[in-house]
């Protein structure tokens, strides 16, 4: 990831990928995040530094040991959470 970010920078670039199980470090290294749910809204647009802030302003109740990206993708990828996954549309719009 480092490396990659190093290649966008120095040559202007946008590079897009997809990671399966981001853990802070490596989500930390991204300058923009883009969560879709499971029927392809996007739930997230923007900095991983702000994820949790977003999640809060959305009423997502984050106990002090939750990951903010764990807790955004079970909600996202899980078909019930129509509620939750509104929430997160709307507020992302």
């Amino acid at each position: 990831m480092i490396c990659l970010k190093n290649l966008a920078r120095h040559h202007s670039i946008a590079i897009v990928t997809s990671i399966h199980q981001p853990n802070i470090d490596v989500l930390m290294l991204f300058d923009q995040l883009y969560v879709l749910s499971n029927d392809g809204q996007c739930v997230y647009n923007g900095h991983p530094s702000v994820l949790k802030q977003h999640l809060v302003e959305c009423q997502i109740p984050l106990m002090d040991y939750h990951v903010p990206i764990e807790e955004l993708i079970k909600i996202a990828s899980n078909n019930s959470n129509y509620d939750l996954v509104n929430k997160l549309v709307n507020k992302t719009l």
